[in-house]
């Protein structure tokens, strides 16, 4: 973590200069060590890692089956035709799926995203269901490339 200041980030930093880069030692206030292990078992999401103290932090280590239970039962209400319990599902699992990972740029936030989108759709929410579709498709692009399965 750095100071709260105005960095001049950008310009070329000079070796003579008395300040050579725009972030020196002094401005580091605190170095908070994160580790994290998004190993894919197949594509049913990951596998969390974590030993010692790390292994207590709620933040460190999320409990994915929770997140996978979260999108199956979205799922299902979204088969039953039960669509406000499949969104507020849907958005559990997608958060979840993205505080364990930090970035959007996962297969199981993109499938969240997707079927999220699906929902809103039968909804009647034109409009978000088309931002949902059109964020799971910027992350499937970021994933897989213009000619992935998923973007055709």
């Amino acid at each position: 973590r750095l100071k709260a200041k105005d960095y001049s980030v950008g310009k070329k930093g000079l070796v003579s200069s008395s300040v050579p880069y725009p972030i020196s030692v002094s401005d580091i206030v605190e170095v908070v060590p994160l580790v994290k292990h998004a190993a894919s078992s197949g594509d049913d999401g990951f596998i969390a890692c974590a030993s010692g103290a790390a292994a207590a932090s709620t933040s460190l280590h999320i409990l994915l089956p929770e997140a996978k239970a979260a999108f199956d039962a979205a799922q299902v209400h979204l088969n039953e035709k039960r669509l406000q319990p499949a969104l507020d599902l849907i958005q559990e699992a997608t958060n979840l799926y993205q505080r364990v990972v930090e970035s959007p740029f996962h297969n199981r936030v993109y499938r969240c995203l997707e079927l999220t989108s699906i929902i809103l759709f039968q909804a009647q929410e034109l409009d978000m269901a088309l931002a949902n579709a059109n964020k799971a498709l910027a992350i499937a692009i970021q994933i897989g490339g213009f000619d992935s399965k998923e973007v055709l």
